[in-house]
């Protein structure tokens, strides 16, 4: 299972759910614009006015709910795969070989030069215990070698749990126009701030 193929996934459904919100946003804009253009030719202005900024947010509302529950739905579905990749990922076997190479390598201090470790990194890609034994390696010659780190996967894995949590409330550069359409719930920033 390729990780990075779901994260990218993942990111996709994102952009496109906050493409989704900023159109609507942006058409709620314009609807409320055009609303206040146009009501001055009414009796009763703040009424008309009113009655047209209601439907505008329902029509926006029903728009984002849907935009939310297809994010919620293409992302929810790949994260048990993430988990199941991660640990995939951390229990594969090593080759016994290579192993075997990096256990003498420690055994009998031997030193490797820059370009010995960087010829043994493709022995060690995609797994995690060949990397790990290779870091210890390179960190034993002198050199800085970074395997992945599973608690920043982690987190990436709860941060997407978190980011397609429903109702997303994204509001983009839309803040105002959000905490008018969705003003009963907190609205989150790109950066997930409210």
């Amino acid at each position: 299972m390729d990780v990075k193929k779901i994260f990218d996934d993942c990111s996709r459904a994102l952009e496109s759910y906050k493409s989704a919100v900023n159109s609507v946003l942006a058409d709620y804009r314009a609807g409320v614009e055009r609303a206040t253009s146009e009501t001055h030719m009414f009796k009763d202005e703040e009424a008309e006015l009113a009655k047209r900024k209601a439907a505008l947010i329902n029509t926006a509302r029903t728009e984002i709910r849907r935009a939310d529950a297809e994010l919620h739905n293409r992302v929810s579905g790949q994260i048990p795969k993430l988990r199941e990749a991660l640990s995939a990922y951390i229990t594969a076997k090593p080759d016994p070989n290579f192993m075997e190479m990096l256990r003498d390598v420690k055994t009998f201090r031997l030193t490797l030069s820059r370009s010995e470790l960087e010829a043994l990194i493709p022995s060690a890609e995609g797994n995690f215990t060949a990397l790990k034994a290779l870091q210890s390696v390179a960190n034993d010659n002198g050199y800085t070698l970074t395997a992945p780190d599973i608690a920043a996967f982690l987190y990436d894995v709860k941060a997407l749990e978190r980011a397609v949590r429903v109702p997303v409330m994204y509001a983009g550069e839309y803040v105002s126009e959000a905490a008018e359409v969705l003003d009963d719930r907190p609205v989150f920033r790109g950066d997930g701030s409210v």
